[in-house]
């Protein structure tokens, strides 16, 4: 009797025994799962951060190449894109002078048209958006035949009104009436609010700067030699001289740095530059706004420093 009653007891022992043991693999599973995963982020973020690292480096290195006493070695700052390969990495930098662009403070009209012309094609809306801008920075409270001025923004049910002074950042440009997220990515590479001139320097700005502005003369039969040469000039692929550098000192410096295992970086800034060892930081931003500068469509303007370090490209 004693033998046949302590069978089932055994058997019942046995299996909380494998319960528990099957328990403790799951436990363990989990345990292992969780710390590949702490390992993984972990990894991930030392990669992200030399990522940074080399961007923030080379932010650097651009600020002093942009203000290189050596003309032949100075950079230019028309939206040339510059790559470095250093070890485990890929670097690229594109500069853009801030005179090379329109300032939405003080531009003249037909340069704002040219620039709205350019990121927006319906005629009404470019109308809008340019009496919007103006309502925007003016100082009264009576509004352009299209624009906005403090009861067109309550009327959408906007919290706010138009600030009747000068923008005081890019960024306050997305606050705008009619201003949408696509329509500031368009705008945002061929406006400033730092050259606080009202004209472009044509030997300072990118090709999307002089392709609007060629446009809007063309619509309007405005001949400009100045103008035309630059986009030809641009066309034929021919740089620009080093010493027009020297005609600013207010740059958009873009730094994107990728990595040998997919981990990337990238910063914006708009910097003052002082001289070689004092640099005064206007604008920061981290991330990408638009697309990168790895992409395709940048290919055949990339200019590698490995190759050839100067700007007689």
């Amino acid at each position: 009797m004693t033998r046949l009653s302590s069978f089932p007891q055994s058997g019942f022992a046995l299996v909380i025994l494998i319960w528990i043991l099957g328990l403790l693999s799951l436990m363990a599973a989990s345990f292992t799962q969780t710390i590949r995963r702490e390992i993984s982020i972990s990894h991930g973020l030392k990669t992200n951060a030399s990522a940074l690292a080399i961007a923030e480096t080379w932010l650097m290195i651009s600020g002093f190449m942009l203000t290189n006493p050596d003309p032949q070695q100075r950079w230019a700052a028309n939206g040339a894109i510059y790559q470095a390969n250093i070890n485990s990495a890929e670097v690229r930098i594109r500069v853009f002078s801030e005179t090379g662009k329109v300032d939405i403070n003080t531009a003249k009209d037909d340069l704002l048209h040219a620039v709205i012309n350019y990121a927006v094609k319906d005629l009404r809306q470019q109308n809008a958006l340019f009496d919007a801008i103006v309502d925007w920075r003016d100082a009264d409270e009576e509004s352009h035949p299209f624009g906005a001025e403090a009861i067109q923004y309550a009327k959408v049910g906007l919290p706010y009104k138009p600030s009747n002074q000068a923008f005081q950042s890019l960024d306050e440009l997305q606050l705008v009436l009619g201003i949408d997220e696509a329509i500031f990515n368009s705008l945002q590479g061929l406006v400033t609010v730092y050259s606080e001139k009202p004209a472009v320097d044509y030997s300072l700005a990118s090709e999307a700067v002089l392709k609007a502005i060629l446009q809007e003369y063309q619509n309007k039969n405005i001949h400009d030699i100045e103008l035309e040469n630059s986009v030809n000039n641009r066309r034929d692929n021919r740089a620009l001289k080093n010493q027009l550098a020297e005609k600013s000192d207010i740059f958009t410096i873009i730094v994107e740095t990728r990595m040998d295992d997919g981990s990337a970086a990238s910063i914006e800034t708009v910097i003052k530059t002082q001289d070689q060892q004092d640099n005064r930081i206007l604008d920061w931003r981290y991330g990408q706004k638009n697309q990168s500068l790895f992409d395709d469509v940048f290919l055949n303007q990339v200019i590698l420093i490995q190759n050839e370090f100067t700007n007689n490209h």
